[in-house]
């Protein structure tokens, strides 16, 4: 019996990343990836959605820090000429064809092959990654959130980040699936359910104000799926607060740029990176400051539950006044003491007989 309860707990992460969708803005999750994994901070799960889905996927067939270099150049190579397939006479096709896209896959397919090639991801299962990786997209057909750990990793990924309106809904057994922000809270609930009880969640979805007001078609839709998309992760961690420390890692300075524009790609390394420093560091003040609160708990709850008790009340003074009471203490009692004998003394008999 003990031997199955620890292989339980082996195999239950305990650490989870949660990586959210962002389309461009994606790029600040590579950011906050190095600052976390240059503190020592690496995943027995990763939770990817949309983007998140592959940043994750390259964080789990690669848990390194080097790794992040060649994930960077992966990231400077995308264009969203290259996105939307580079042919405008297709755009004008499918939208006068009336059908429920602006581009096909194609472009997306080309970007992911490119980084398989890269990342020696070719025909990679979920089985074959060594950190445990799982997928979230929407299932149109049945409308539902699914969660893709098993089998194939490259349509789940594909599947994950097809936005609705702006990719063809991606096939898989006979079902239509979008982009998993549609219907998911980030994954947040996903790493939860899976067991992790520290969760690092990495969004650039954070539902700030814009600086300019949305103009294209592509940026009303991806804007709407954002506000949707950050809603439901903030709720999800409202409502799992108590059963798992969360680590919010934002970068509101990306957002304030389109979500598919990458001519800002390295702008958005450095911001993510600045933003996991600063939460990292605020959480490391947190947590010293709670440690600091158990350990004063902890020498209260030995202390006698007596208010008068000069000792208990020495003990919540400050070290300095604690030393020189202590002296006052010590001088005090000496006094009391020699006075005492003092009158034990003069009571005592003489030997020649009574005292007068």
């Amino acid at each position: 019996m003990a031997e199955i309860v620890e292989q339980m707990a082996e195999q239950t992460p305990r650490v989870a990343f949660v990586l959210s969708g962002g389309a461009a803005l994606g790029a600040s999750q590579v950011g906050m990836l190095r600052a976390l994994l240059e503190r020592g901070i690496t995943p027995d799960l990763i939770v990817g959605t949309s983007i998140g889905a592959w940043n994750g996927l390259w964080l789990a067939a690669h848990p390194d820090l080097a790794s992040l270099d060649k994930l960077e150049t992966i990231w400077r190579s995308i264009t969203m000429f290259e996105l939307f397939g580079g042919n405008v006479i297709s755009f004008v096709a499918n939208r006068a064809s009336k059908r429920p896209y602006l581009v096909s896959h194609d472009g997306m397919q080309r970007i992911f092959h490119r980084a398989a090639e890269l990342g020696g991801l070719n025909g990679i299962t979920f089985e074959d990654l060594p950190v445990s990786l799982k997928v979230s997209a929407s299932n149109l057909t049945r409308g539902v959130t699914e969660v893709f750990e098993h089998g194939p990793v490259a349509p789940a990924v594909l599947a994950s980040s097809s936005i609705p309106g702006i990719f063809p809904p991606l096939m898989i057994d006979g079902q239509q699936y979008v982009d998993g922000g549609l219907l998911d809270n980030g994954g947040v609930s996903v790493a939860v359910e899976a067991g992790a009880r520290e969760i690092y969640v990495l969004s650039v979805m954070t539902a700030g104000e814009l600086t300019e007001p949305v103009t294209t078609l592509t940026d009303l839709i991806v804007r709407s799926l954002h506000l949707v998309a950050a809603n439901h992760v903030h709720a999800a961690i409202r409502q799992y607060a108590k059963r798992a420390e969360f680590i919010v890692i934002e970068d509101d300075t990306a957002e304030r740029t389109s979500a598919l524009d990458f001519h800002h790609t390295t702008q958005y390394f450095a911001s993510g990176y600045t933003a996991a420093q600063r939460k990292l560091a605020e959480h490391d003040r947190l947590r010293a400051a709670r440690a600091q609160a158990a350990t004063v708990s902890v020498a209260d709850a030995k202390l006698p539950a007596r208010k008068n008790d000069v000792f208990t009340q020495w003990l919540h003074q400050p070290a300095t006044q604690v030393a020189l009471n202590a002296v006052a203490w010590m001088d005090l009692t000496l006094q009391k003491g020699w006075k005492q004998i003092n009158d034990l003394v003069a009571n005592m008999p003489h030997r020649g007989g009574p005292a007068a």
